[in-house]
């Protein structure tokens, strides 16, 4: 009660909203720039089955973007790391950590095991699968995608809701796709947009 008593004061959660929350199973597909942002916000909310999902390692560039991690968890797994670190601000709560990518051999299983699947991944190959395989297995999705200084977010509730394919039906070429390590990014943009990202998850 004394933990989530701000969210109990508001008429729209309460106790009901927040035993919801309690109950939620979320799988967030990378803890990087977005994910860092994202599974902060819902450890500390309460979401009550957290699956973090990364391969990739802490590096130095990723600092000034990526609360989760400091210069004492440089060249650790990502998935690990924030797992410790957010068990740490709620040891209430159930956290999963994943060091592999999100796939075609275990996008279907993750799915199934979760209500919504929040994309804070950087690469098109894996937006299209959260996107189709969130359809197949009637969750909702929640992807992004961070550029420069700006970021692009899009909800996926169900069938009749427009999808990720509907906006972009095929990837571009990859001659056309920069990413943060061609181009960078303001830190303060994955910070906007992977709130944006956990409010949706929230509301």
């Amino acid at each position: 009660m004394q933990r989530y008593e701000k969210h109990y004061k508001l008429n729209e959660i309460g106790q009901t909203g927040q035993k919801k929350l309690s109950q939620a199973r979320v799988l967030c597909v990378g803890v990087g720039g977005l994910g860092s942002h994202v599974a902060l916000t819902l450890a500390c909310a309460g979401v009550g089955t957290l699956t973090l999902l990364d391969h990739d390692q802490v590096e130095l560039s990723n600092l000034p973007r990526q609360p989760l991690y400091d210069e004492s968890h440089l060249g650790q797994s990502k998935a690990i790391t924030a797992k410790a670190v957010l068990q740490q601000k709620n040891s209430t709560i159930v956290i999963h950590a994943g060091q592999e990518a999100f796939s075609k051999k275990n996008a279907k299983t993750l799915a199934d095991a979760h209500d919504i699947i929040v994309d804070c991944s950087d690469n098109f190959t894996c937006k299209y699968l959260v996107n189709d395989v969130a359809l197949q297995s009637e969750c909702i999705a929640i992807t992004a995608s961070i550029f420069k200084f700006s970021g692009t977010l899009l909800t996926v509730s169900d069938r009749s809701s427009p999808c990720y394919r509907c906006l972009y039906p095929s990837p571009p070429s990859a001659a056309l796709i920069p990413n943060c390590s061609d181009v960078g990014v303001l830190s303060s943009v994955p910070a906007l947009v992977g709130q944006l990202q956990a409010n949706a998850v929230l509301n």
